[in-house]
């Protein structure tokens, strides 16, 4: 059985220090979990309080979701800060011709690499991600 991937526009503004930055981010939601609850547990099984992270723009969240190959991972939540690439956790994401893996959670500015095993359907992921774009895309949202 296949895990399943969605995204939504989280509403309202974000806050960063203390002037309304953006809206129209995204959240991640994993089998109906929010990906900053499954990074919050992910990182307190190895430290006594995670880190803080935001969400990212429709356009930044996609632009790192299909630039998959990186390296280091793929960027899937901000630091408060707001800036993508201050300090953010990646997950690191395979592809064969049925299914899209994410296999480990890990940061670009920390050295750590937690084991994870998310399996999505390739159509149904694609398709989410199509979902994503037209977010991207939708100007009023922003």
């Amino acid at each position: 059985m296949c895990d399943k991937i969605s995204f939504k526009i989280i509403d309202g503004q974000i806050t960063v220090g203390e002037v309304p930055n953006y809206r129209g981010v995204v959240g991640i939601f994993i089998n109906d979990c929010e990906i900053l609850d499954i990074v919050a547990d992910l990182e307190k099984e190895k430290w006594e309080e995670p880190m803080d992270y935001i969400h990212q723009t429709a356009n930044e969240l996609y632009n790192n979701l299909t630039d998959w190959q990186k390296k280091n991972g793929v960027e899937i939540l901000c630091c408060t800060c707001g800036v993508v690439e201050c300090s953010s956790p990646t997950v690191f994401i395979e592809k064969d011709e049925h299914y899209v893996y994410w296999n480990a959670l890990g940061h670009n500015q920390i050295d750590y690499h937690i084991p994870i095993k998310y399996v999505f359907d390739r159509k149904q992921y694609e398709q989410a991600l199509e979902k994503l774009k037209k977010f991207a895309e939708d100007k009023s949202i922003y």
